[in-house]
């Protein structure tokens, strides 16, 4: 019987060890970063909002494997209501490709949030002043928090 309550013992001490190693790995993996002066992931502070959305693509797929998969917020117009089964000015998440258009999606907006994967909790901000760069926050995390 003792050799059993030793194995029990071990095999749950290992399993313990094993997850708070991995939830510690995980927890390091979080970033929850906000930069601006200088430059960071190839995007410089002052650039004018069209400079940016013109490095968008090859910026954010240099920051990890993202499988070049974006996701941003519209609202949804009268028109798109009906079709989507929801209401006008209500919020849907659609992949973006960052097409080259000077007429951006973008262009009236101070806050591009860009979420990688559709993840909630993997996404990059960039905020604008006078239709320039002025900061960038990334923010990854793990583990979903309840």
């Amino acid at each position: 019987m003792v050799k059993w309550g030793c194995l029990v013992l071990v095999s749950l001490s290992l399993m313990f060890t094993s997850m708070f190693f991995y939830l510690s790995y995980l927890s390091a993996a979080d970033i929850d970063e906000t930069y601006s002066k200088g430059s960071v992931y190839g995007f410089v502070f002052g650039m004018p909002k069209e400079v940016v959305y013109d490095k968008l693509p090859e910026n954010l797929s240099s920051m990890g494997d993202h499988q070049n998969m974006y996701f941003v917020f519209i609202s949804i117009s009268k028109g798109l209501a009906k079709y989507l089964g929801s209401t006008e000015n209500s919020k849907l998440m659609v992949q973006t490709r960052f097409l080259p258009n000077k007429d951006i999606f973008f262009a009236d907006k101070d806050e591009w949030k860009i979420y990688f994967k559709g993840s909630f909790n993997d996404y990059i901000l960039f905020r604008f002043s006078e239709n320039k760069l002025h900061e960038i926050r990334r923010f990854r995390q793990a583990i979903e928090s309840p």
